[in-house]
């Protein structure tokens, strides 16, 4: 038998070798995918300090409970400025013009302040060279219970009120 492995021994000590290599590269392989593994890890418990997976896994739906009540929250306050949006005033319009055919420089101006639903004031303002006079009237779905001036139509008019 000593005599077949020495006749052998080169080809025992090639194959040897080449298992070596074999298992030389599948090392280094094994390496550098646990190190990509550990540097995942970590950026996965970066700033975390846990000692298993399941820790993990609790810390991490703790904090998905928390980000759905925030966000249920949130959706609620969404909800109440949604509603007082609603009766804000939108883009106030104005119109200057001249009340008086002998004054100058367009100082009477009507003005309304309308909210979604179309209610709200129209204010007017007079101006004359002994007085002026100031007018507030109530809209109510884009409609008034006072008489409107050809002004105060002009600046409803441009609600395009449906």
């Amino acid at each position: 038998m000593l005599q077949q492995v020495e006749q052998y021994s080169l080809y025992i000590l090639l194959i040897l070798t080449a298992l070596l290599m074999f298992s030389l590269i599948i090392q280094i392989v094994m390496w550098a995918k646990i190190k990509k593994l550990k540097k995942n890890y970590q950026r996965l418990t970066r700033g975390i300090n846990v000692k298993s997976i399941e820790e993990l896994v609790l810390v991490f739906t703790d904090r998905v409970e928390q980000i759905n009540k925030d966000l249920n929250q949130l959706k609620k306050e969404q909800e109440q400025l949604s509603q007082q949006m609603k009766t804000c005033i939108k883009t106030p319009k104005i119109l200057k013009y001249n009340a008086f055919e002998d004054m100058g420089s367009n100082l009477s101006f009507s003005m309304a302040l309308l909210d979604n639903e179309y209610n709200g004031l129209i204010l007017t303002s007079i101006y004359g060279r002994d007085e002026s006079r100031f007018y507030a009237k109530r809209i109510n779905k884009g409609k008034s219970e006072q008489n409107l001036s050809p002004e105060e139509k002009i600046i409803l008019e441009e609600y395009k009120i449906p």
